[in-house]
C-alpha cells in the first residue's frame, strides 16, 4: 500500500544522497556490514550452542 511506497522512498533518498556523498564502494560495504550484522542477531542471542555457533562462526568470517 502507501505505506510500503513511503518506506521505499525514504530509503531510495537516503541511499541516493549516501552515494553521492560518500561513493558507491563505501555505501556498499557499509549496507552489506549493517544487513549482515542484523541478520546473524537472532543466532548470537539463541539458548542453543549449535545455533550460536552458527553466529560466532558468521562474526568471524565477517572480520
Amino acid at each position: 500500500g502507501f505505506e510500503d511506497l513511503l518506506v521505499y522512498l525514504s530509503i531510495a533518498v537516503i541511499l541516493i544522497y549516501a552515494l553521492r556523498e560518500f561513493g558507491l564502494l563505501t555505501v556498499s560495504t557499509a549496507w552489506w556490514f549493517f544487513t549482515s550484522f542484523f541478520m546473524i542477531q537472532p543466532y548470537l542471542g539463541s539458548e542453543s550452542m549449535e545455533v550460536a555457533y552458527v553466529g560466532w562462526v558468521q562474526l568471524f568470517i565477517m572480520a
